[in-house]
């Protein structure tokens, strides 16, 4: 859910007619194993529908190792992970028609930065893949299909691939061959593009709007787009060469979004996005007037890497406030002259103000991004920067004199395609030896954190980024060898060795071998000599001199124009000219002259332009900005991608200040409030995150706490537990002008997720204690049973990894009729529904035992009559430091076997049919109070022990909580006098206690002074 992109492109599907699109997410291995045991495909989140039953299935990948993510998803799916097999399984099945609906593997297409720059080393799994923006073509693709299945005329799978690869766009491998033994690749037909392009969108702020998570997610704030594309031309960055030309998105219609986004969505904070942010012009004026607009609301701002050279004082009121975001600078190199290699443009005396103006805006640390491994990269220009840290550090004392605090990230350049360093790395061996310099130069500093990158994911990542086809066969191997994309943060070093053993089991290992001694690197004149590399003039006069083609480097005249359907031999015409020698060359001569994997993807740079740029980059030269400069020629703008956007900024308003939390006190109101069904699944932090948004979008005025970290005063009862379900929670709200129960109910409920209703509203005397200290017990129904061979079930309360899942979007062209019926809004009631609760009792199935007969009133009363249950729990936030004893029995008030209509909520929830043969519900009193509490967990555990260690397998399946228990506030207030009466004590022993410790130090201190005086007189004597 943190990803923009998947959310805009969903968006964009189910706008689409005739479309109808779902999503699925990568799971966490808990529930991998529970659809492994109940034998159930992925399916997607809203429909429930598995993955196979979708006609395509899309996925992005933005990383390299990412890609065995995307074949977990499909396996887990029960989808073929090659196209092959896809194609394979459909002729199996002898249909003539491919169509999922009658039985046909589903498509599988993906998308993303990763695949735009080089799809080759995914070729084998993708039926087509998606090149550039997606806004325009996926919607275009999912027509295409809604098109191919309405056809009159029986389509197989192939006849439908070949109509998608006639969308713009849309690269479909199974059309294409590897022709050449550097991996080059030509079309193998001439009803298809020779040079698939890369497509470019207008960015449609509002799309991020689509999806509003209800729990916490990673970057959990409104993300609006501001600018795509960038045109700074750092040497080494893909993302600036796939997204160009610059766009940027009109200051209105900014202002806009996010206005409609903070009101319709709720969320705290809006992120304005770009990939340098600090290149939108108008952001000072945009980000400084929404912040003045929505100054009482509590929104703050956030930004992504900024330009240290652009961060001044407006840019600092933006991302300031009273919880300061993260603030990190990219300054790439220690040095100016490897700065003007990767034509960063940026000083050192940049550096120092943009931290100056940080420092004097209120920042402690910042966060610095380095890199090594870059053209011409000496041990001076790494040691440079540990002492760029420390001028730094020494030019800018923080207001009392400390020292800046400064994180380090020192990453290894990875070589992308279609960038001008393409054609260049550094060995292994050698970047790890750069990687001890790092280490040993921080190693006196103070104040410094650094993470130094490793080179083991550095080469993997590198074979992949510009492996050709062959890889494909490696990611396979690997995946089939147990390693995920998540396997290098638990064993790197094993990690990287199943990945050298799948390169070696597919033959590859030599080519692996040759990239970690860098094969590629043209720095070395044994492998490239460099006035082969640097060649006299330059590429750019050498390529308009010799007549050579400036998108390919082909001789001009050696292939037809581009999109006529080109036969595959004239594509293996001789490639181009030697700058040195002249001669034509296909695989050998100069390596900056060989076909490439990825030639054959059209990103609308020329090929000639980055080889002109490497020659700038190995003299220092800088290339302007064309954006805010004359043009680079890089080959982008014109009538097929158009041309940089950059929108004129207007006046920057003064900035108003940032949001004070306003403490007032005016009245507080107490909901009960309905947990049932998926909303179960919702923590307690999520469900005070959900009122807080709420509240937000039913524009309450509700207080806030003071101190640094101001939060919203909503009070709960009790912590409900994850995974339980309630008939009437307790929270208290307090707001800062009265608010009555009716306007509350009308203005809150609304806004609550499917699944909360509000029972009830009532305000609450001034005086009144809070819910929180009137809190006694709860009452709970729980459902317990037997689990087979020591498996338990799973009740949804599996949580992700840390690491960020991968979404996948399930499109279903020509389905949605039948299910386009909007899912049904959140209906709030003023009662519980006992009425349902009895039916759905009535439907409960008789309880069964199992082979044990287990003799559940026994099992009750031996718990009952235990005295004590003493367990050991960890305290200290529950990492084990210390622990401490705990009576469980002593925190059950009362146990029965539940009555069949006070099981029904436990039953409706669980279901009927997935009701566990020879469980049970029962209902309990447990302790729930500021002094402790019994938790159904706690609760099951107190039931093994009273059954004497003979049901070791007993397992919560559910729990709901009925009501819960409060004192009256005059027992509150009797016990508020015994515990002021017992603080008075306590202070008065206090007080006692070191009265007597201070008399018998002064007695102590008295008897010392009297032996001292003694010893003196006694020593006076015996020298008289």
């Amino acid at each position: 859910m943190s990803n923009s992109g998947h959310v805009i492109l969903y968006s964009c599907l189910n706008d689409t007619p005739g479309v109808l699109a779902d999503r699925s997410y990568l799971p966490a291995s808990d529930m991998v194993a529970a659809l492994g045991r109940a034998r159930q495909p992925l399916f997607a989140v809203e429909s429930k529908r598995p993955l196979a039953a979708f006609d395509a299935v899309v996925m992005p990948v933005h990383y390299e190792l990412g890609a065995l993510n995307c074949l977990e998803l499909l396996a887990l799916g029960g989808i073929p992970l090659t196209w092959a097999a896809r194609e394979a399984a459909d002729a199996e099945a002898g249909r003539p028609r491919w169509s999922v609906a009658d039985g046909s593997v589903p498509l599988v297409i993906a998308g993303g930065t990763t695949l735009t720059s080089n799809p080759e080393p995914y070729a084998d799994f993708l039926d087509a893949v998606l090149l550039g923006d997606g806004e325009d073509v996926l919607p275009a693709v999912a027509s295409t299909i809604a098109r191919c299945l309405a056809s009159p005329t029986p389509l197989s799978r192939e006849d439908v691939l070949l109509r998608l690869a006639a969308v713009p766009g849309v690269y479909v491998p199974r059309f294409y061959e590897v022709y050449t033994s550097t991996g080059a690749v030509r079309a193998v037909r001439g009803d298809v593009p020779r040079r698939p392009s890369r497509q470019v969108a207008t960015p449609q702020p509002r799309r991020a709007l689509a999806l509003v998570p209800a729990m916490g997610t990673v970057h959990d704030r409104l993300v609006v787009e501001v600018r795509r594309g960038c045109t700074r031309g750092c040497r080494f960055c893909a993302p600036g060469m796939l997204t160009r030309p610059a766009r940027d998105v009109p200051p209105a219609d900014v202002a806009a979004a996010v206005r409609d986004g903070v009101a319709k969505t709720g969320y705290n904070e809006f992120s304005l996005l770009s990939l340098s942010c600090s290149d939108y012009l108008s952001l000072p004026a945009v980000g400084l007037g929404l912040k003045n607009e929505l100054r009482d609301m509590n929104i703050g701002l956030s930004l992504p890497s900024q330009r240290v050279d652009r961060f001044d004082d407006n840019i600092a009121a933006l991302s300031g406030g009273l919880r300061k975001s993260g603030l990190t600078f990219a300054v790439e190199a220690g040095t100016q002259r490897l700065r003007d290699v990767v034509n960063k443009d940026l000083t050192y005396a940049q550096l120092e103000a943009g931290v100056r103006t940080a420092v004097a805006a209120g920042w402690r640390q910042v966060k610095l991004y380095f890199m090594m491994g870059l053209p011409s990269e000496t041990d001076d220009d790494v040691l440079a920067i540990a002492d760029t840290i420390r001028a730094l550090q020494r030019a800018v004392r923080l207001p009392n004199g400390q020292r800046l605090a400064v994180h380090v990230t020192v990453s290894a350049l990875i070589p992308k395609p279609h960038t001008p360093f393409q054609w260049h790395n550094v060995s292994s061996e050698e970047l790890d030896r750069k990687r001890g310099l790092v280490i040993k130069s921080f190693s006196r500093m103070r104040d410094v954190k650094v993470m130094v990158a490793s080179w083991r994911i550095h080469s993997l990542e590198d074979f992949l980024s510009r492996g050709d086809r062959r890889a494909s066969a490696v990611v396979l191997r690997a995946r089939e060898l147990g390693v995920g994309a998540d396997a290098w943060w638990m064993d790197e070093k094993g990690a990287h060795a199943t990945w050298v053993q799948a390169i070696a089991d597919c033959g590859l290992s030599p080519q692996y071998r040759a990239m970690e001694a860098g094969s590629w690197d043209i720095m070395n004149p044994a492998i490239m000599p460099q006035e082969v590399v640097r060649g006299k003039r330059g590429w750019y006069d050498f390529a308009k001199t010799k007549g050579v083609d400036f998108k390919t480097l082909n001789p001009k005249g050696a292939a037809a124009t581009k999109g006529d359907g080109v036969a595959a031999a004239a594509v293996t015409a001789a490639v181009t000219e030697a700058a040195a020698g002249g001669a034509a060359v296909e695989e050998g001569g100069s390596l900056l002259d060989r076909p490439l994997p990825w030639d054959h993807i059209d990103t609308g740079v020329d090929k000639g332009w980055l080889r002109d740029e490497l020659m700038r980059a190995l003299t220092g030269t800088l290339t302007p900005d064309c954006s805010f400069s004359d043009c680079s020629e890089c080959g982008v703008c014109g009538s097929a991608r158009g041309n940089n956007v950059v929108s004129e900024p207007p006046p920057i308003p003064a900035f108003e200040g940032n949001w004070r939390p306003d403490t007032t006190k005016a009245n507080t109101l107490r909901l009960a409030l309905a947990k049932r069904g998926d909303a179960s699944l919702l923590s307690h932090l999520d469900t005070f995150r959900l009122f807080d948004r709420a509240l937000r979008r039913a524009r309450m005025p509700i207080a806030y706490s003071g101190g640094f970290h101001p939060k919203p005063r909503i009070a709960a009862a009790s912590a409900l537990p994850f995974g339980a379900t309630a008939d009437a929670e307790l929270f208290d709200f307090t707001f800062t002008t009265h608010v009555s129960a009716a306007d509350f109910t009308a203005a809150f409920a609304p806004q609550l997720t499917p699944g909360f209703s509000v029972v009830a509203v009532e305000e609450l005397d001034d005086k009144a204690a809070t819910v929180a200290h009137r809190m006694r017990a709860a009452e709970y129904v729980v459902g317990v049973y037997l689990a087979t061979d020591g498996e338990a079930l799973v009740d949804g309360s599996g949580e992700a990894d840390a690491d960020a899942p991968v979404p996948a979007v399930a499109v279903d062209a020509g389905m949605a009729a039948a299910q386009s019926t909007p899912a049904a809004s959140a209906t709030m009631t003023v009662a519980v529904d006992t009425q349902a609760d009895a039916t759905a009792a009535a439907a409960a199935p008789a309880p069964a035992t199992r082979a044990e007969d287990i003799d559940w009133p026994a099992l009750v009363a031996d718990t009952l009559a235990m005295d004590a249950c003493v367990v050991t729990r960890a305290t200290n936030g529950g990492k084990g430091q210390n622990t401490r004893a705990v009576d469980l029995r002593s925190r059950l008030f009362g146990l029965s076997l539940a009555a069949p209509a006070d099981a029904a909520p436990v039953l409706r929830h669980v279901g009927p049919a997935d009701w566990p043969a020879g469980a049970v519900a029962l209902t309990a009193t447990v302790l729930s109070s500021n002094d402790g509490a019994l938790s159904p967990d706690d609760l099951v555990e107190l039931l093994r022990v009273g059954a004497g260690g003979r049901l070791p397998g007993l397992e919560l399946l559910h729990a709901h909580r009925r009501g819960l228990v409060l004192a009256s506030e005059a027992e509150v207030a009797a016990a508020a006098a015994v515990a002021k009466a017992a603080t008075r004590a306590r202070r008065k022993e206090r007080e006692a206690a070191a009265e007597v410790a201070a008399d018998a130090k002064a007695a102590r201190k008295a008897a010392g002074a009297a032996a001292a005086a003694a010893r003196a007189e006694a020593a006076n004597e015996a020298t008289a």
